[in-house]
């Protein structure tokens, strides 16, 4: 199966015995030849593998290659912003929502010498406002004209 956005794709494919594996790797060439014809140029350094499932067994993984680059088999990767791992859990994108979480509101902290919990809860619902009129005027931004 071979998912497009935007200039990302993805093949998913259930490799469960040898046919697959070469299966998988004529659609990776296939997938090469299509775009040198349409002359888009694919970035072997940024194609990877990722395993998923609990039935992986890291003694069968197979190498597969675009370009004559061998691809990195990942044991985690980032899909339109969200972090998914093997087993296609989500702690590493909560972690890192966290991490930015923290930073941002030490940032904030430091940006006031008060540390009056009545002021920063001020401060943090001007910041929510803020937020949401500046993403609601990019949104009729973005819309079309209605004449």
């Amino acid at each position: 199966m071979v998912k497009l956005f935007a200039d990302d794709v993805k093949i998913y494919v259930v490799v469960d015995n040898d046919t697959k594996v070469a299966v998988l790797q004529e659609d990776l060439n296939k997938l090469q030849i299509w775009s040198e014809k349409w002359q888009l140029i694919l970035s072997s350094h940024k194609c990877s593998v990722l395993h998923t499932g609990n039935k992986n067994n890291n003694s069968v993984y197979h190498l597969y290659n675009v370009n004559n680059v061998q691809l990195i088999d990942n044991t985690a990767t980032v899909d339109l912003g969200v972090i998914i791992d093997g087993k296609l859990r989500f702690d590493k994108h909560i972690a890192n929502i966290v991490s930015k979480a923290h930073s941002r509101a030490a940032f904030i902290r430091c940006c006031f010498k008060s540390r009056d919990s009545s002021l920063l809860s001020i401060v943090q619902s001007i910041h929510c406002i803020c937020s949401t009129s500046i993403r609601v005027l990019f949104t009729r931004l973005e819309s079309p004209l209605s004449l």
